[in-house]
């Protein structure tokens, strides 16, 4: 699965009920097999085999936990599900001036998941010294709102606020991807590729500048 993400050329392996292995996270694919063209179908849901046979069960077939979506997509708490698209298409009808951005599933205090915007200004922008990150996470909250049916009851029904902001400094991102030689996914990158991307955001800029240069 993380294989094809990288690269869209690649097929990946698929497996039948019966070559499955406990303990391991699968990709559910469903297959037409009746009328028509043969078709495969990706539906992006993440499994784990708990146990190849269910001798409970008079067909006795694995039993499996629902994991999560594939890192492409953000679920948040099963109501609503966001996809890079959505978000560029919120940054675009925000009109706000968004460099740079990407997007983790996070979990509050309460195991609540929220979706975390990391976002970086425009450069010379004049608006990105005044706006605070309390506004633009209201000013994307509307436009999110706008833009997903769901996301506006999440806070209504669930009692949970969907959306956190944290403004980075501009050229982070960039920063990042040059020392590291490797692109920051704008959907769930790495846990670790963040942190190294924060530690670096947290330097000064001739610190910053000194380790580029360093062999």
């Amino acid at each position: 699965m993380l294989h094809s993400l990288r690269d869209p050329s690649y097929t990946p392996k698929t497996y039948l009920m019966n070559e499955l292995s406990a303990n391991q996270n699968y990709e559910l694919v469903i297959t037409v097999l009746k009328g028509g063209a043969f078709t495969r179908y990706r539906v992006g849901d993440v499994y784990r085999c708990l146990r190849t046979k269910n001798p409970a069960d008079e067909l006795d077939l694995p039993q499996f936990e629902y994991v999560d979506r594939i890192p492409t997509v953000i679920d948040i708490a099963g109501f609503t599900r966001i996809t890079e698209r959505e978000i560029r298409s919120v940054i675009e009808l925000s009109g706000l001036p968004i460099h740079d951005w990407f997007a983790l599933k996070e979990y509050d205090e309460h195991n609540h998941s929220f979706l975390h915007l990391y976002v970086e200004m425009e450069p010379g922008s004049r608006q990105s010294a005044t706006l605070t990150r309390e506004i633009l996470c209201e000013h994307l909250g509307i436009y999110f709102r706008f833009y997903d049916g769901d996301y506006k009851d999440l806070k209504k029904l669930l009692g949970i606020n969907p959306l956190e902001v944290t403004i980075l400094r501009t050229g982070s991102i960039q920063g990042y991807e040059t020392l590291y030689g490797e692109p920051i996914p704008h959907i769930n990158p790495p846990h670790e590729n963040v942190l190294d991307l924060l530690r670096l955001y947290r330097q000064g800029p001739d610190e910053t500048d000194a380790k580029e240069a360093a062999p």
